[in-house]
Formats: structure tokens, C-alpha cells, sequence
């Protein structure tokens, strides 16, 4: 690569992209997607006090010696991406990685790979609002693209689509700034923490729609709050979209404004709630009931049942609510079904999201780098959208990928939850420099080619319904692996707890990679005290 070419610029920061990542981009939003977006919406935003207002494409930062050091706003915008996929690295490294074979072409100009205390800096000069209005677009259009109850990466449940919502902690450097502003969940605690709410398709594990506040104050009522905001984006109010969650989502007011507004909800029923059944009982072995003593929610549907894990009751039963009252759009066995789903929407996609970011601070835990809330309000939103466009990456590929020759999924389309999101996000950054802008078009295409087809090959077994003590929920620096554990097969079925006409029980379709649970767990309180 040399600058002889005609028309090329002098500049590195004109040839900088996101390699597979930004074919994502320009997939859902439109050719040189951050590059036209970034200098629009940087054109309606001042920059702040803290920082030099720039033009949208001219570089911030100062020279050292002879060496220019070029950060332009959207090279700023694509360092902020990159850095929450390289959430362990410093911002050195990131700039490295993001200049790459670059910083070996001899510009006339601004050729040099800028440092990151000239970024810390610069990036003073891209307010939050670009990047959280760059996220707003892209999901967008992922709800776009995700927006059908056929195909087979959709995960359905009756006549509905599924989705789910859940909260998350994630830990701030320990500064007065943070602090004061998002608290630390529980104090006294080491970090401030930022409290993020997702919303997720079940079966892609793609972000629908997200906000974040502040950790202080108690986890539900936190969360609750965050949830009316995730549903003010368009597209979540959709008859044909199911979202579930877990049972710190009850409030009988908010749940009751957000079923009002066409939003279809299910929802675990708390232990100690008021349930008085309404009327007789549904053909499938629902019920309809008002929920709530003092608030009451009335009119919902009710849906009790046991799971049986090999035959042996777990020792508990579920209760879900919906809004979706026709057993014929959604039956208990498929509300059943649905609420089971929720573990693949939220809590994995969670934890491979957070895995990014872990060992990214001191101590261990997930953590950003922003050290005050300007900061926080840039990689928030870059976070969402790099896991974003990781997601996109996962469908391209399941869309191209050749189906699996032999085994229980031969023939059948790839599945995007039966591939790696670690090996994805490896992937992007191993093929950064597979898109430099200026590279001829047959160069770009056949690398992408050659990246995605060695990433279709990395899956995960889908449906093993396999089990094994569990030592700890999260991960542990410490060996969890002791002699004697065993792997085995277990089926699960559900028994609904209600009088079902002229059905029989209906066996829960493993749908995504449970949880592992111990003996314990599958015994029945009389075995337990015997």
C-alpha cells in the first residue's frame, strides 16, 4: 500500500475501520456508516466544556516532534467501540490495533499512531450523545432485521417471538465523580457501579433495546425503573414479540401502564404474592386472577406447573403471568416453555457481554474505563454496540455457514446461539484490518469470506440436556473441577398444576443450555430431611 494511488488522502485516520465489524455496520446502516453518522450527529451535538469543539472530520490532539498524531471524531468514535472488545488492553494497545498495518504507510501527514493519553484527551470532544444516537440507530435496525416469527433463528413460543429483559451491576473506577453520581449499589462498597437493563431476542441474543442509571437504591425497584425506559423504543410494543423476565419485575403499576401500551409481557409471580383466581379454570390449566393486595393488576392470566428433572421433582413450583390471555395465542405449556427461554435471552448473553470487560480494572470483576460520568456516557453506549455488531457478525455467519454433515443437526440451517460469541469477538479482532479502507474491493471480499467461513466452524452442541453438580453460580479463580464429577443426561418435563382437557402433560423442549443444578436441587424436601 503506498499514497502514490490517486485520490488517496494523507491522512491514516481517513483508511481506519473496524475490519468485519464495520461491514456490520455498514450492513444495517448504509455504506461508510460511522464515518457519514458520526460527522452528522456531531454536527447537532456542542461539544463540551471539557473538551475543543471540533469540525466532524478534523483531528484533535497536538503534534510531537515531526510525528502528527490524528484523532478525528470518528476515529475517536471507532477507538471507543474497539476499546469495550479489548475491554482488558489500555488505550494504547487499542489505538494499535485500530491503526494497525497503517502505521506502517508513509503519510505525507497526520500518519502517526496516536497515543492514549493524546485519546484521553481527544475524546473530550465527542459527546455521548453521538455514540448513544449511533446505538439508538443500530438497534434499530436490528429490531428491523429481527422482527419476523419465521425463520429458523427466531426462538417462538406460540404465535409470539421471544425476548428478555434483566439487569446487570457493571463497576466503575473508584473516583468522587462516579461515585456521586451512578453510587455503588450497597454501601459501603470498593467501586461505584453503573446499573444496566438489556433487552435481548432469545434467539439471537441480540440487544433490542437498553438503559443504564444509577446502582444506588434497591435492585428491583432500580431495574423497574430502567424497564419503562427500555420500552419506549420502537418496535418493543409489537403484538408479535413476547418479553419475559424474572421475578424481580412485579410492580402492578408499571407492568400495568406497559400492557396498556400494547407491550406483551410474562413475567415470574414472586413468592408471598395475592393470586385470587377469577372465574373457571382454562382448557389448557391456566386461570385467569387478579394479582396484588394493595395494587391490584387485574385480569392476567396465571400459569402454575412443576418441572421434573429425570422423573425427580426440582422441589419447587413456578408461577408466570401474562397479559396474553388467549390460551389459543399462548398455552401453558408454551408459557412454560417461554419462561425457560429467559436463561438464554438474558443470563448468558449477560455474562459472555461482561466477559469482555473482565480483569479490565484493578481487582477482579467487570469494569469500564470511564473515570467520570462524561466518560461512562461514551463507553456505555460503545459497549451495546460492539456487542451489537458482534451479534451481527454471529448471523452473517450462521447465514453462510455450511450445515453440520452428521449428528442430531445434520442438514438443518446453523443456529446462531450454537456459535461462539468468544470466537466471534476474537474473530473481529484477529481481522481488523480486512476492510482498510482503499484496499481494492476483491481483497476486502475474499478475507471476509475466508474470516467467516473458519468462524462458522466454531459451534457449540445444541440440546445435550446434560447436567453435573454445580460448585458455584459464578466464576471462581479457584479449580471448580474435583474427581468424581460426573456428567450425565437428564430429561426435564413439566406437569401443569392446573386441570388440563384432553391433554397430557407436555415435555419441555430444552431449548437453550440450562443451568447446571445439583442432586440437591432435584430431590423433594422429604428426600432431603430423610
Amino acid at each position: 500500500m503506498t499514497t502514490a494511488r490517486s485520490g488517496w488522502s494523507s491522512r491514516a485516520a481517513d483508511f481506519v475501520r473496524l475490519g468485519l465489524l464495520e461491514a456490520e455496520i455498514d450492513r444495517l446502516l448504509g455504506p461508510d456508516a460511522i464515518n457519514r453518522l458520526v460527522g452528522e450527529l456531531a454536527a447537532g451535538n456542542d461539544a463540551p466544556a471539557a473538551g475543543p469543539a471540533l469540525a466532524a472530520d478534523e483531528v484533535a490532539g497536538g503534534q510531537e516532534g515531526d510525528t502528527a498524531r490524528v484523532l478525528t471524531r470518528p476515529v475517536l468514535a471507532r477507538a471507543l467501540i474497539l476499546g469495550m472488545v479489548m475491554a482488558d488492553t489500555s488505550w494504547d494497545d487499542v489505538l494499535a490495533a485500530l491503526f494497525g498495518e497503517l502505521a506502517e504507510v508513509p503519510f505525507t501527514a497526520c500518519g502517526a499512531v496516536p497515543a492514549g493519553s493524546g485519546f484521553s484527551r481527544a475524546r473530550r470532544a465527542l459527546p455521548g450523545a453521538v455514540l448513544d444516537e449511533l446505538c439508538a440507530r443500530l438497534l434499530a435496525a436490528v429490531r428491523g432485521e429481527l422482527s419476523g416469527t419465521d425463520g429458523a433463528q427466531a426462538l417462538t413460543a406460540g404465535s409470539f417471538r421471544l425476548a428478555g429483559f434483566d439487569g446487570t451491576l457493571v463497576r466503575l473506577p473508584d473516583t468522587a465523580d462516579n461515585r456521586a453520581l451512578f453510587g455503588a449499589g450497597t454501601d459501603p462498597a470498593p467501586y461505584p457501579h453503573v446499573r444496566l437493563l438489556l433487552d435481548n431476542d432469545a434467539g439471537t441474543k441480540a440487544p433490542l433495546a437498553y438503559a443504564y442509571g444509577p446502582s444506588s437504591g434497591a435492585k428491583d425497584v432500580g431495574e423497574q425503573a430502567l424497564l419503562e425506559q427500555v420500552a419506549e423504543a420502537p418496535g418493543l410494543r409489537r403484538p408479535g414479540l413476547l418479553h419475559i423476565g424474572d421475578r424481580n419485575f412485579p410492580g402492578a403499576d408499571r407492568l400495568e401502564r406497559l400492557a396498556a401500551d400494547g407491550m406483551k409481557l410474562l413475567v415470574r409471580l414472586p413468592g408471598g404474592i395475592t393470586v385470587r383466581r377469577v372465574g373457571d379454570w382454562l382448557p389448557d390449566g391456566s386461570f385467569l386472577a387478579d394479582l396484588g393486595a394493595e395494587k391490584v393488576l387485574a385480569g392476567w392470566r396465571v400459569v402454575e406447573y412443576d418441572v421434573f428433572a429425570g422423573g425427580v421433582h426440582t422441589g419447587e413450583t413456578f408461577a408466570v403471568a401474562t397479559n396474553v390471555t388467549d390460551p389459543a395465542a399462548l398455552s401453558a405449556a408454551q408459557a412454560a416453555d417461554a419462561y425457560h427461554a429467559r436463561w438464554g435471552a438474558t443470563e448468558t448473553p449477560l455474562r459472555e457481554q461482561k466477559a469482555a470487560l473482565h480483569r479490565s480494572g484493578p481487582g477482579s470483576g467487570p469494569m469500564l474505563r470511564a473515570t467520570d460520568p462524561f466518560e461512562a456516557a461514551q463507553e456505555i453506549p460503545a459497549w451495546i454496540l460492539a456487542t451489537s455488531l458482534i451479534r451481527a457478525l454471529q448471523r452473517t455467519v450462521a447465514a453462510q455457514a455450511t450445515p453440520a454433515a452428521r449428528g442430531a443437526h445434520a442438514g438443518q440451517p446453523v443456529l446462531v446461539r450454537a456459535l461462539s460469541y468468544k470466537a466471534a469477538r476474537h474473530a473481529a479482532l484477529r481481522h481488523l484490518g480486512c476492510a482498510t479502507a482503499g484496499l481494492p474491493d476483491e481483497i476486502i471480499q475474499t478475507r471476509q469470506r475466508q474470516a467467516l467461513h473458519t468462524l462458522g466452524r466454531r459451534r457449540h452442541t445444541l440440546g445435550r440436556g446434560r447436567t453435573r453438580d454445580r460448585a458455584a453460580k459464578s466464576a471462581s479463580d479457584f479449580p471448580t473441577a474435583r474427581p468424581g464429577i460426573t456428567t450425565r443426561k437428564v430429561t426435564y418435563t413439566v406437569r401443569i398444576c392446573g386441570p388440563i382437557r384432553n391433554q397430557t402433560p407436555a415435555t419441555l423442549s430444552l431449548i437453550t443450555n440450562g443451568d447446571h443444578i445439583t442432586d440437591s436441587d432435584h430431590m423433594p424436601e422429604q428426600a432431603k430431611a430423610a
